[in-house]
């Protein structure tokens, strides 16, 4: 065999197997330093939970902050976010699954909603209870987890019928 076939037949796996190993390393630290981590550890959503979303958004951008880390966790347009009755199901892409299992958070567990914008762009911030890592909707998403807290705090308020 020539030299350049053996450094094919053995270059092309060890870069598959070095990116794959690279690609691993860096979405699990996202998630540890982004506080995606934090945030399964509580708010991880129960296997088979049945989805019943108001809203369903395929492309949101979300950032989460920790509270001890400087700098936000950015996933750009690859987050999956429902917005239900009962909570918030957060989940990204199947490509940045890893370390990344699928959250849901009731919203009686959200303590904090701050509304704002960004350049032109809606963002609302999102700090769950327990935990120190806040979560920065965009845009829709963020438009429409605002409105259905609302409307159930609303409700929530309303005096019961005697």
């Amino acid at each position: 065999m020539n030299d350049s076939l053996t450094f094919l037949i053995w270059f092309v796996p060890l870069w598959i197997l070095g990116f794959t190993v690279m690609w691993l390393g860096i979405t699990g630290g996202l998630a540890e330093f982004g506080g995606w981590g934090e945030l399964a550890r509580l708010y991880r959503e129960p296997e088979g939970m049945a989805r019943a979303p108001v809203r369903s958004f395929h492309m949101a951008s979300l950032d989460l902050r920790r509270g001890w880390f400087p700098l936000p966790v950015n996933y750009g347009g690859c987050m999956v976010v429902e917005v239900a009755a009962a909570g918030l199901h957060l989940r990204p892409w199947r490509l940045f699954r890893f370390r990344h299992p699928p959250l849901f958070i009731p919203w009686s567990r959200i303590e904090h909603l701050q509304p704002g914008r960004v350049l032109f762009f809606r963002v609302l911030t999102i700090s769950p209870g327990g935990v120190g890592t806040r979560l920065r909707l965009y845009g829709g998403p963020a438009k429409a987890v605002e409105e259905v807290y609302r409307q159930l705090a609303a409700r929530a308020a309303q005096p019961v019928p005697a």
